[in-house]
């Protein structure tokens, strides 16, 4: 659990990172109902990310409008912190 709570820390620096370098607004959500659960939202372009912890393999399971995947989450957690939001960006 710490490292996907050290993972939504580092999404919410890296949307702070993205307002102030492009102006653009990306929200990192928590789910009211679950704490193993996410969104990121980027209001510029009404594009939406869900996130999902899976404890029993240390991965996050992501799903866009079109797409979904699985990635285990790594020592280096500003990577996959970066490549979700690059994600989000390209869906």
């Amino acid at each position: 659990m710490e490292r996907w709570l050290e993972l939504k820390d580092t999404l919410q620096k890296e949307a702070v990172a993205i307002l102030k370098s492009s102006g653009e607004v990306v929200e990192v959500k928590p789910d009211t109902e679950s704490v193993l659960d996410a969104s990121l939202v980027w209001k510029g372009k009404a594009k939406h990310m869900r996130l999902t912890y899976v404890p029993r393999n240390e991965s996050v399971r992501w799903e866009t409008a079109g797409q979904f995947g699985f990635d285990k989450i790594p020592d280096s957690i500003p990577e996959l912190a970066v490549d979700l939001l690059q994600r989000l960006f390209r869906r």
